[in-house]
């Protein structure tokens, strides 16, 4: 009987999630419980935190992220999701 292996993903790939939010939005965690647990329970090379409508976490998520060295965790995009009807 042939044992099945789970493929393992190349080496080259990387996986990111670029629609997260704190709990100045949609989210549960602050910003920076968010960005402590996408450090050490993910593997994700990239992030992105994108609050709807609010800046504050924007701001603070830019300034805890901006001196954080290469390699150390996800890297980080911040955005803004704005509402807008027309």
């Amino acid at each position: 009987m042939k044992r099945l292996v789970q493929a393992q993903p190349p080496s080259s790939t990387s996986y990111g999630d670029l629609h997260l939010q704190t709990n100045r939005s949609d989210g549960a965690m602050s910003v920076a419980e968010l960005l402590a647990h996408m450090s050490r329970r993910t593997h994700l090379a990239i992030i992105a935190i994108t609050d709807h409508d609010e800046r504050a976490a924007l701001v603070e998520a830019w300034t805890r992220v901006r001196g954080v060295p290469t390699g150390s965790g996800p890297r980080t995009i911040v955005g803004y999701g704005v509402t807008a009807s027309w």
